[in-house]
């Protein structure tokens, strides 16, 4: 007998977000109310234009820069204008970054730049950090690559370190600007897949912003920006 599939929920929700960019004649209304909802096992695909207000969003629910305007809500409770301190626990505990530019530490081993983020979360003991951070760089297919430092590895390989260092605290929400602008199509089809695949094997989102309009097709939503807005045709 098939068992049920897992109910979806959802994991984050903004209403007429609103963000102004810039002073005096350089004033650049860069989102001009948008709302969207992220459910559990699903993937979605920000695209559009430069400069039409997908970084921005990005960078808005993932409690990095706050709205002018407007409300976010994750897991049911209002971020938006709560504190500095717990915005910067909830992006720690709930919220996963994936860059355009990995932003690993060179220097660092592909097992260190893993371990990081739960160092600064502290909520795992050492040895279940690492064993946490080498399971996560076997799922990658990393495992022969682990102890190597980042700065001596392929920009594809890079890029799936900085996945698995994404995943560190168990985040429910994804969120990825442009994860596969330097990658060729090969790395870019990997990486692409593992992000899809930690959204429909968890009860987990992930958001991509891309030009990429064949990585964009492969989300299970695409929403296309224009102007500061979702287009609605």
């Amino acid at each position: 007998m098939t068992g049920a599939l897992p109910q979806s929920i959802e994991l984050l929700r903004a209403e007429n977000l609103r963000r102004t960019l810039g002073a005096d004649e350089s004033k650049t209304k860069a989102l001009r109310g948008v709302s969207l909802a992220l459910q559990s096992g699903r993937s979605y695909a920000v695209t559009g234009p430069s400069g039409c207000g997908k970084s921005t969003l990005l960078y808005l629910l993932g409690l990095l820069d706050r709205p002018d305007e407007g409300e976010i809500f994750l897991s049911g409770k209002s971020v938006a204008r709560a504190d500095d301190t717990h915005r910067t626990r909830l992006r720690m505990e709930k919220i996963g970054f994936v860059f355009q530019f990995h932003f690993l530490l060179p220097e660092f081993t592909a097992l260190e730049n893993v371990m990081l983020p739960m160092r600064r979360l502290g909520k795992l003991a050492p040895d279940e950090m690492r064993e946490r951070a080498e399971t996560l760089l076997k799922n990658v297919g990393l495992a022969e690559r682990m102890n190597r430092s980042t700065g001596h590895l392929s920009g594809g390989e890079q890029q799936r370190v900085a996945v698995a260092r994404a995943l560190a605290n168990e985040p429910s929400i994804i969120l990825a600007d442009e994860p596969t602008g330097n990658l060729d199509e090969r790395n870019s089809k990997m990486v692409f897949e593992l992000l899809a695949s930690f959204a429909h094997d968890a009860p987990r989102a992930v958001l991509v912003v891309t030009h990429n309009p064949d990585l964009a097709a492969r989300c299970d939503e695409v929403l296309r920006m224009k102007d500061g807005l979702f287009a609605t045709a």
